[in-house]
């Protein structure tokens, strides 16, 4: 699906959709023509992504944890991706938690 249709899909901008592929957390190849070509199940990953932005996870922390968002969608997570992103978890909960104190 070409970048229209995917931002139409999940309520994300293009801009937008180009950022997160700027920042490896989406992947899309090239057409003939150059334009960007998406498989489906990048509606699932970018769901998940606005999920985790809107809990406070910066787009750095999921840069670090990739192939715990492609296993949330896929279903074959890494062992050391889902130790990362619990450890990044527990980090952003005991900062919230401090915050609301």
């Amino acid at each position: 699906m070409k970048i229209g249709q995917l931002a139409a899909l999940t309520g994300v901008s293009v801009r937008v959709l180009r950022h997160y592929e700027a920042q490896s957390l989406i992947r899309s190849e090239r057409d003939a023509n150059g334009y960007r070509e998406y498989p489906s199940e990048v509606i699932e990953i970018v769901k998940v992504i606005r999920t985790l932005l809107h809990c406070g996870f910066s787009t750095r922390h999921l840069r670090e944890i990739p192939l715990c968002i492609r296993g949330r969608i896929d279903g074959s997570p890494e062992a050391g991706s889902w130790g990362r992103a619990r450890a990044i978890s527990r980090f952003k909960r005991s900062r919230i938690e401090s915050r609301c104190i």
